[in-house]
């Protein structure tokens, strides 16, 4: 039996799917610069669309980093709200709120929590954007007979994200692709002007 395929396309986009230029932006909610290049990306994206239009998009791409184990956990919590509400506005509104509270999920804070009581910490930051219970239900154990390591409803949209990233030799995060090319001179550190000027000729 084939393996299953994504019913939609990956990611959490911001603007419009058919813009001119399109950046996908591949992210670990855990990463401090992941966190920078989200907020940046934003004020990008207003800049642009109040510019040009219609003429830029963001797709962001979850890409949790094995060496922040409670990173896989924080983006099931995304994928969780994706299926209470499939709006990317809601998943992105989620995404915003989760890195205004990121460092209670970095190491110092999370070394000593288990799943569990990480999911019921991010159901309480979620229920503003979707309904709790069903946020919780998407997370909890499922239990299929006969098998041990089942994971939850959203296990497999996981394994898309994770299976993707590597299809593309994403190791660092973030890491940028414009129309899909790799744009390694992007870094996160990189002020509003400095997009403007990469961005600009390719917009108008």
């Amino acid at each position: 039996m084939a393996p299953p395929l994504p019913p939609k396309q990956l990611g959490i986009r911001l603007g419009s799917a058919i813009a001119r230029v399109n950046l996908a932006c591949f992210i670990d909610l855990c990463c401090p610069f992941s966190k920078k290049i989200f907020v940046r990306l934003n004020e990008v994206h207003r800049w642009s669309e109040s510019k040009y239009p219609g003429g830029f998009s963001v797709n962001f791409l979850l890409t949790p980093q094995p060496w922040h184990p409670q990173s896989p956990i924080l983006t099931e919590s995304v994928l969780a709200v994706q299926k209470v509400n499939g709006n990317d506005t809601v998943a992105l509104s989620y995404m915003d709120k989760l890195f205004e509270q990121i460092e209670e999920f970095y190491d110092d804070s999370a070394y000593t929590k288990t799943r569990a009581q990480m999911h019921l910490e991010l159901a309480e930051i979620a229920k503003e954007f979707v309904d709790k219970e069903l946020f919780l239900q998407n997370l909890a154990y499922k239990v299929v007979e006969g098998s041990r390591n089942t994971g939850n409803e959203t296990t497999q949209d996981l394994k898309w994200l994770v299976k993707y990233h590597r299809s593309q030799g994403v190791h660092v995060t973030p890491t940028c692709f414009i129309n899909n090319i790799e744009a390694g001179q992007i870094s996160s550190g990189w002020e509003l002007s400095q997009w403007q000027e990469l961005l600009e000729p390719m917009c108008k």
